[in-house]
């Protein structure tokens, strides 16, 4: 049976509820606490603002649902939220966390449209916050508690009167417009403009940011094009941050090479876990990264879990490359989900240490902008350094990849490291295999062999086949395998081979609900 993985937040737009109800409830905050810790003390004060225009190049229908009989339809809405260095006078009052999401305009047209994006930021904030896809009643009653706090954020503060680089940042999938706002008000507050956005679907029908290279390639372009006559950016010097599919977003904008991208961050993009460089599902973005991988020629940070195979970024061999990895869930990654986990709304018993590691992946990302645009060494010790058990480093030069300097196994004394285990099943190297199941089993846990028979289930079945049996002989107690070698039977179509495997894990486990499942369909 495989082990449940933590996807990316994916919206259900049929559990969105109006945020007005939200807001009905009256927010009890008498003491004064805040929604979440600055990181550290910074050089500026920090500005917000939203830019909303049309882009006339595509259609929308900015009042669906509202008016379904019209056939006319409206440019396409663009939302643009910049983050940038500011001046603070004794008028300018700090923004409620609210405030992200609640996006006001003088337009009239926009009033439908500007609603929908409201309950939609809302619903999928509910969810990020307490990891659910139906938030319960007690739930939706804190949520206006949060949202009515104030942050150390000024709307329409004055810019200042100086030039900083600019930073894109792209969230995932259902990401909303404070998806990772603490990360854009750390970097502000540290001397640079963060741009990001709404990035609603094509279909004006959903508001929800969906898997759609394309449509964000050209949000990304609009958007820059509407900030163009800033006088506060530095446009020489540009960067950009993706988490998710973001991160496959800002890498699919840098081959279209529009502007001259100094270097990208990718946050946990979910392709760097297959065992080629050609990932189930990800087809369009593989295509568009290899057609023109001339164009994938800046420097990359790019962070994974400690099982990331890195392929396809091995593969942008044009580029120099960091490889971080850190113990952290994918949506941990977002300011949304971290603080939500500090604050308790998740039940963790990790509460302060998930904080800990997100506010330290932050570090790593000034620090890499610093070291990358303004060649400051000190950045780059310290994105190097060893100064914390929680990070590890892989630099990765032009030309080169983590798999051929990763050194071969050869002392099975010991244990092969994560990696040169990875290089054995990319190499399907059963004979290595064999010979350290023979002399220590112990080298290779059931965990361990069962999570790379799922990986190459559905691209080399028979090596997958091979793992789960070489599990059953290291680990004949165990019900799990035998679950694992079930459903490697019923592929190969041996339905009575399957049977069996099934029975026997009932037998060690007799509640294990996917077998009882499984050999009732297969009876």
């Amino acid at each position: 049976m495989k082990k449940d993985i933590k996807a990316a937040n994916l919206v259900n737009l049929k559990f969105i509820f109006c945020l007005s109800i939200l807001f009905a409830y009256v927010s009890v905050i008498a003491q004064k606490k805040v929604l979440y810790p600055k990181l550290e003390k910074s050089q500026y004060n920090i500005g917000y603002k939203t830019i909303i225009d049309f882009d006339s190049s595509r259609t929308y229908k900015l009042n669906y649902p509202n008016d379904t009989s019209s056939l006319t339809h409206d440019p396409r809405p663009i939302i643009t939220s910049i983050w940038y260095p500011a001046n603070i006078s004794k008028a300018d009052k700090a923004m409620l966390y609210g405030d992200y999401i609640k996006v006001q305009s003088k337009d009239p047209k926009l009033k439908t449209f500007l609603k929908r994006i409201e309950d939609y930021n809302a619903l999928s904030s509910s969810q990020c916050m307490f990891d659910v896809d139906d938030p319960d009643e007690e739930q939706k009653k804190m949520v206006p508690k949060h949202l009515k706090q104030p942050i150390e954020v000024f709307k329409n503060a004055t810019p200042v009167n100086m030039k900083f680089p600019l930073v894109i940042y792209h969230p995932g999938l259902g990401g909303t417009l404070n998806d990772n706002t603490v990360l854009c008000e750390y970097l502000a507050s540290n001397g640079f403009v963060v741009m990001s956005g709404a990035f609603q679907a094509n279909d004006y029908k959903y508001v929800d940011l969906d898997w759609d290279l394309e449509r964000s390639t050209k949000d990304i372009g609009f958007m820059l094009n509407a900030i163009k006559n800033l006088p506060f950016v530095d446009f020489s010097k540009i960067a950009a941050i993706g988490h998710s599919f973001g991160a496959q977003a800002v890498l699919g904008y840098k081959t279209q090479n529009a502007l001259p991208i100094s270097c990208l961050i990718i946050l946990d993009s979910t392709v760097d876990y297959a065992f080629d460089a050609k990932p189930e599902n990800f087809k369009r973005l593989t295509d568009k990264l290899y057609k023109k991988i001339d164009n994938m020629n800046v420097p990359m940070l790019v962070f994974a879990a400690p099982d990331a195979t890195f392929k396809v970024m091995d593969s942008l061999s044009h580029a120099e490359r960091i490889y971080a990895t850190i113990e952290l869930e994918h949506n941990e990654y977002t300011s949304l989900t971290s603080y939500a986990i500090l604050n308790g709304l998740q039940e963790r018993d990790d509460n302060e240490t998930v904080w800990a590691k997100y506010t330290l992946i932050n570090k790593y990302c000034l620090n890499y902008l610093k070291h990358t645009l303004f060649n400051d060494t000190s950045a780059k010790n310290f994105i190097l350094s060893k100064h914390t058990q929680l990070v590890k480093v892989y630099e990765i030069p032009k030309g080169s990849s983590l798999y051929t300097l990763t050194p071969e196994y050869s002392d099975y004394s010991k244990p092969p490291s994560y990696l040169q285990f990875q290089k054995l099943l990319t190499g399907r190297k059963k004979e290595v295999i064999d010979k350290i199941i023979q002399t220590n089993p112990d080298h290779l846990s059931e965990d361990v062999i069962n999570s790379a028979g799922y990986t190459f289930l559905k691209r080399d079945i028979d090596f997958a086949f091979y793992l789960f049996q070489k599990n059953v002989e290291s680990h004949p107690k165990s019900s799990n395998v035998y679950d694992s070698m079930g459903e490697a039977y019923m592929i190969k179509g041996k339905k009575e081979l399957a049977i069996k495997s099934y029975e026997k894990s009932i037998e060690l486990n007799p509640n294990n609900k996917n077998a009882l499942k499984m050999l009732e369909g297969l009876k």
